[in-house]
């Protein structure tokens, strides 16, 4: 079939064709391939289908359909990613920024009402919740922690992108060997959750950022634990979890101290956010 494509939509029908059986979305896949490849807008394709291809862009596109195919993110061969309207650097270090974890940052937003917080964002890989909440409350400064030193080097690329690097700085640590002299007035996370026996199904993405032991929940106690010290009186911790564990996240919240608890949904109404206050 490759040897047909001569013009923008033969490249995009070949692609779609090839993506099939790998992508929930093949043929959105295959524009946003071939836009990127060509280094145009996904909606410069509609005007421009009967365009011809060389045969140089051609064959970009065949090795990008083909690292596809061999299960490679589709944002990470392209390297960034949208979130929160804005663009964030991604590569295999890091976790590709999901659209449900808006939730927790306008969550977030919605509680500082504008205010000039200061925030502890734990596990932050690319720096995205930080950064996008830091980005759209005013004043507000913060500071991203990892494990992954790679990952702090993405995220800092990522602030330093946005303009933002005057406003957060980011350290390599175990959150469990973090301490502060200063407290914070929100902490968010997006820790890892996902059951080590579903890892299998995951080879691109860091397993340190995923993986949450036999019951996805192995650090969520030292980790509510933890942002309970570590926040001021009056402060927020939110959380992002599975759905299936929001009841261990609402208990685990209450024995520690938290009040005014809330379970929150996604967008497709899972529960997947718990966020407390400490009086």
């Amino acid at each position: 079939m490759k040897n047909d494509v001569q013009c923008l939509s033969d490249a995009v029908a070949y692609c779609g064709a090839e993506l099939k059986r790998f992508s929930d979305s093949p043929f959105l896949e295959a524009q946003l391939i071939v836009a990127f490849v060509l280094g145009i807008s996904k909606e410069s394709l509609y005007i421009s289908n009967d365009e011809k291809i060389s045969e140089d862009k051609l064959e970009e596109i065949v090795a990008f359909v083909e690292k596809r195919r061999n299960g490679t993110p589709f944002y990470y061969l392209v390297g960034k990613r949208e979130f929160m309207g804005l663009e964030f650097k991604v590569n295999e270090s890091v976790l590709i920024p999901r659209p449900e974890t808006e939730t927790l940052v306008e969550k977030a937003i919605e509680i500082a009402d504008g205010r000039s917080l200061t925030v502890l964002d734990v596990g932050t890989g690319s720096g995205c919740i930080l950064l996008s909440f830091v980005k759209y409350n005013g004043s507000s400064v913060g500071t991203g922690i990892d494990i992954s030193e790679k990952s702090i080097s993405v995220a800092e690329e990522n602030a330093r992108n946005l303009a933002l690097s005057n406003r957060v700085k980011f350290i390599a640590t175990d959150f469990r060997n973090f301490f502060s002299k200063l407290k914070f007035d929100m902490i968010l996370s997006n820790p890892p959750y996902v059951k080590t026996r579903n890892l299998i199904h995951l080879k691109h993405e860091p397993l340190v950022a995923l993986d949450g032991g036999i019951d996805g929940f192995e650090l969520y106690v030292d980790l509510i634990r933890k942002a309970f010290r570590l926040l001021k009186n009056g402060g927020y911790f939110i959380v992002e979890i599975d759905d299936c564990l929001s009841a261990k996240t609402f208990d685990s919240f209450k024995k520690e101290g938290f009040l005014d608890i809330e379970i929150i949904p996604d967008l497709a109404d899972k529960k997947r956010f718990v966020a407390g206050w400490k009086k």
